[in-house]
């Protein structure tokens, strides 16, 4: 076995025992899941039982992390029991195109699949001629889209919202682009959180006659904002976390349990940057335990890549998100597992 499936196997294994110890869910759950994948086939009527739990959210979640192995995915791409929850598979980064050409007879949800990173344009376009023009906005969010592909096809629908935070897309584009005769729409939320914005960029912007739109909100989770940047601003007389921090509308209903109202941040403005700041990449566990004083978001945090299984059962008293969590792939933990081996 490799390294990598030993880990998928070791982030499963510590899944299911968190979820039963700390959120305290039924341990029907690690029976099931503790068997072969060839086990639940044979015993579970192709799925059904699998598929039924009392929390079909739980398995969505599963179904999109990427320590899932193939075999799981595959299973459910042949039982094709539920199109709601087998959609999130759809983004999980372990199917491959030569994956989908196996499978091609199904039925694809594309509006998902378009979205995989293993997923290129040209294969969209061969193997889904006929359909892929209508789910641009689903293309946009594919991260292998290139600034030549939307230039070389001009009459697509691109969504220039999602294409702002695309990892190809360069401040020079962008500026180029808006300095032509014709700028395309591009959302300065999305750009705050494209991992080609550094602090520096934004800093010479601030400072120019015409600043742009940025939203703190999303700037504070930029993979280019580390704590030493936060700090030195927070310190700061005027720091920039109290310009415009607009939580988008969408950050308010999507990623938190609770329903909150614009008017949240002026009340209560530490909860919404911490809640920014606890999704940073740079934001390690050991930033945390150092800064204990600070108002972190555990909620936010289950998101967070620095996290692992560990930290959440020795933390087990704190907020976490259970589904979140169940989407983290915990990078940390998995570089220093695969390279401890």
């Amino acid at each position: 076995m490799n390294k990598y499936q030993d880990f998928c196997n070791e982030w499963y294994d510590e899944a299911i025992e968190t979820i039963c110890k700390v959120f305290e869910y039924s341990p029907d759950l690690y029976d099931f899941f503790g068997q072969e994948i060839e086990e639940e086939i044979k015993n579970y009527n192709d799925g059904e039982y699998f598929i039924g739990f009392k929390d079909g959210n739980i398995l969505k979640c599963f179904l999109s992390n990427e320590n899932i192995n193939l075999n799981v995915i595959e299973y459910f791409i042949k039982v094709e029991k539920s199109k709601e929850i087998i959609s999130k598979l759809y983004v999980n980064p372990n199917i491959t195109e030569n994956f989908v050409k196996k499978y091609y007879n199904k039925n694809w949800d594309i509006s998902y699949l378009f979205k995989n990173p293993n997923i290129s344009f040209e294969f969209i376009k061969y193997f889904f001629n006929s359909s892929y023009k209508k789910n641009w906005d689903s293309i946009s969010e594919n991260p292998n889209i290139t600034w030549d592909i939307v230039k070389t096809h001009p009459r697509g629908k691109w969504n220039y919202k999602k294409l702002s935070c695309n990892p190809y897309i360069t401040w020079d584009i962008v500026k180029e682009d808006l300095s032509s005769s014709n700028p395309k729409p591009w959302d300065f939320s999305y750009l705050s959180k494209n991992p080609n914005i550094t602090w520096d960029i934004v800093k010479e912007d601030l400072s120019s006659s015409n600043p742009k739109p940025w939203n703190f909100f999303y700037l504070s989770q930029n993979p280019n904002i580390t704590w030493k940047i936060i700090k030195e601003e927070l310190d700061s007389s005027n720091p920039i976390w109290n310009r415009s921090f607009t939580i988008p509308e969408a950050e308010i209903f999507l990623e938190t349990d609770k329903v909150f109202s614009l008017d949240d941040y002026s009340s209560n403005p530490d909860f919404w940057r911490y809640y920014a700041f606890s999704k940073n990449p740079n934001i390690t566990w050991d930033i945390i335990e150092k800064n204990s004083d600070k108002p972190w978001n555990y909620d936010s945090l289950s998101s967070n890549p620095n996290i692992n299984w560990d930290i959440v059962n020795e933390n087990s008293d704190k907020s976490w998100n259970m589904y979140k969590l169940l989407q983290n792939p915990m990078k940390k933990w998995k570089e220093e597992y695969i390279g401890n081996l």
